[in-house]
């Protein structure tokens, strides 16, 4: 037995396509028609605290609307360099996790943990945002693979290489997005990158996976680290 289930993948691939085709089309309406981008990305774009709002006057249309956002707002994005880079890093951490979970299972945990990123930023924001982008998801996958390699081994030495790189890699970025964080918070600086959603949505992506992993050693049918190979 081994850490995954497939290796087929195709997720990734239709994830990436409709953030490609949303771009387009926003792209689109900023050229043609300057006046409907901003309202547009309004309506589509999240802000969790209008959410909130629903839930706490009891407005259901508000909460549908709300909920809508938290799952649109995943495939927005403001430019093409934005969606370059969520895009390279979903191919890049995103391969591991869809391998373990299979297509289907990996396209739901791509917009739960989008959701859970985006509505978990009011624990650590204080005014109102508009957050458009896929690095809420994102973050939820690499931090699911970050637990899949702690958890289980690769299918070769190779593998298990890559993942302690990748590892490396995620450990800095969540170092620099909770001082980042800490300097716009403190006012020491401004910026339009949502560092609370990188975070929430990392740390929900990877007890999500330790408790997917574990649940699964339990029946038997992965193994969590098991004993090193030694050449004969």
């Amino acid at each position: 037995m081994n850490a995954y289930k497939t290796q087929k993948i195709w997720a990734i691939h239709a994830i990436a396509a409709a953030c490609l085709l949303a771009l387009n089309f926003t792209d689109g309406l900023r050229w043609n028609y300057p006046l409907d981008y901003p309202q547009f990305m309004t309506v589509f774009g999240f802000i969790p605290e209008l959410a909130l709002e629903g839930v706490k006057t009891a407005d259901w249309p508000i909460i549908g609307i709300g909920m809508m956002q938290s799952v649109t707002y995943q495939f927005l994005h403001a430019d093409l360099s934005h969606f370059t880079s969520n895009i390279i890093l979903l191919f890049i951490f995103g391969i591991r996790v869809e391998r373990y979970m299979g297509g289907w299972r990996f396209g739901l945990f791509y917009l739960l943990g989008g959701m859970i990123a985006g509505f978990g930023t009011l624990l650590l924001r204080d005014e109102p945002a508009l957050i458009i982008g896929a690095s809420g998801s994102l973050s939820a996958v690499v931090g699911a693979y970050v637990a899949h390699v702690l958890f289980t081994r690769g299918k070769s030495w190779w593998d298990v290489s890559r993942g302690i790189i990748g590892t490396l890699f995620v450990s800095y970025m969540l170092a620099q997005n909770i001082f980042a964080l800490h300097l716009v918070q403190t006012g020491q600086i401004t910026s339009n990158v949502a560092f609370d959603v990188h975070i929430v949505g990392l740390a929900a992506g990877f007890f999500m996976m330790c408790a997917s992993v574990i649940r699964q050693a339990r029946l038997n049918r992965i193994r969590i680290t098991p004993a090193p190979q030694v050449a004969a």
